[in-house]
């Protein structure tokens, strides 16, 4: 058999509607929480809206025993006097059977938070074992955890590369190089990577005219390299290669740039196919535009000194 309830908070006594029914009733705070809980009690079990019909003021004060206490309910806030009946505010909010339903409801879900997830708390108040649940809830803390130690890393790793980006003597593409140390951190601890950068930044090597940009340095594993190679401030192996003449580069960059056939755009403004930038794109579009034409106006004269001889040759006629 389920025992009969009614919601009653637990700041109840510090409320000022309730202040305000002991100031009008002339009660204690005590003695007008037990108004309260008397009305509430009695409209609980007669109804089932907040709706008394035919129920008079005078009748509620013998049966609460305060003659006062009607009119302080009224001004309080807790109760209206019609000429049909009395009507309980909010009662469909704290009384009624669907409030029950939800406050138990909230209670079941508080009390299997509370026990971790494993156990679930039934109507009657017994104590279910729940894997679904547990895993559930299991499965929720792991998430959680799980973005919040990604967002430590993320801005563990920032504040890293910020280490980084101050040592390295040549400040050059940056993003590009944020997006090199994220890769070269993956597989390297990022003390390792800055305590070779701080020999690299010391080093003779550092200040001569053989310094690898910031992504180079990241994607090739620069780091690796011994420490003895940077003190001579001599180019390395791959940096003796001979230069190609720079009108012969240039016309194979170009060559490169002209057969690529999507210039996808990174965030920079790079292709990500060819790396040439949007400026230099348009401008090998306008001079491809403008031979196209030239030669489309070489084509047209031929034409038209044909012509010409055509007329010529009528006249003469």
């Amino acid at each position: 058999m389920t025992i009969p309830w009614i919601k009653m908070r637990h700041d109840l006594d510090t409320d000022p509607a309730v202040i305000l029914l002991c100031h009008e009733a002339e009660v204690s705070t005590e003695t007008a929480i037990g108004i309260l809980w008397r009305l509430w009690t009695w409209a609980d079990k007669h109804s089932t809206d907040g709706f008394l019909p035919g129920v008079t003021g005078e009748w509620l004060a013998q049966f609460l025993r305060n003659d006062c206490a009607p009119v302080a309910l009224e001004r309080a806030g807790w109760l209206r006097i019609d000429s049909d009946g009395l009507r309980i505010p909010n009662f469909n909010v704290h009384n009624c059977e669907s409030a029950k339903k939800r406050a138990e409801k909230a209670k079941r879900i508080e009390k299997t938070r509370d026990d971790g997830g494993r156990f679930t708390v039934t109507k009657k108040g017994h104590r279910n074992t729940s894997h679904g649940d547990h895993k559930s809830a299991l499965d929720k803390r792991r998430g959680d955890k799980r973005r919040e130690d990604k967002k430590l890393s993320i801005c563990a790793s920032s504040d890293l590369f910020s280490q980084f980006w101050e040592l390295y003597p040549r400040k050059v593409g940056k993003r590009r190089a944020e997006v090199a140390w994220r890769a070269a951190i993956k597989d390297t601890p990022a003390a390792e990577i800055i305590a070779a950068v701080t020999i690299f930044a010391k080093s003779p090597k550092a200040r001569s005219e053989f310094v690898p940009h910031p992504t180079t340095f990241l994607n090739q594993g620069r780091w690796l390299d011994d420490p003895k190679d940077w003190q001579d401030g001599q180019p390395t192996p791959e940096e003796r290669k001979p230069r190609l003449d720079p009108d012969l580069e240039r016309n194979l960059k170009l060559g490169r740039i002209r057969k690529c056939s999507n210039h996808e755009l990174d965030q920079d403004g790079y292709c990500k196919n060819c790396g040439a930038s949007q400026g230099l794109i348009d401008q090998i579009q306008q001079e491809i535009d403008g031979r196209e034409q030239a030669t489309d106006d070489k084509g047209a004269a031929p034409a038209l000194e044909g012509g010409a001889r055509s007329v010529e040759g009528d006249d003469a006629e």
